[in-house]
């Protein structure tokens, strides 16, 4: 459960003219959403983990949560090209 007063933040996005609040940090997200965002957030990364928290209380809270998962297929770091001088018309090869 969401531990956000959503009337008072209703009041205070209509105040400042705000349709919601994007929120990235990952403690604020486990305030805004009421529940901690995984994996992705245990070394304090912003943006891990993303709540949105619409002006209008009456609507529900979304919430993305990543689990930085990488592929599972490998891929070559670097590759070595061989160019020709640029004189000659540059043309390069891998």
């Amino acid at each position: 459960m969401s531990d956000i007063d959503r009337r008072h933040a209703e009041r205070l996005m209509e105040q400042a003219g705000l349709d919601a609040l994007v929120i990235f940090q990952p403690e604020a997200f486990r305030y805004a959403v009421g529940a901690p965002a995984g994996v992705a957030t245990m070394w304090g990364r912003a943006g891990a983990a993303i709540a949105l928290v619409p002006a209008d209380a009456a609507t529900g809270l979304a919430a993305i949560a990543s689990d930085h998962t990488p592929p599972a297929r490998s891929a070559r770091l670097w590759q070595r090209w061989t160019c020709a001088p640029i004189a000659s018309g540059s043309t390069c090869s891998i």
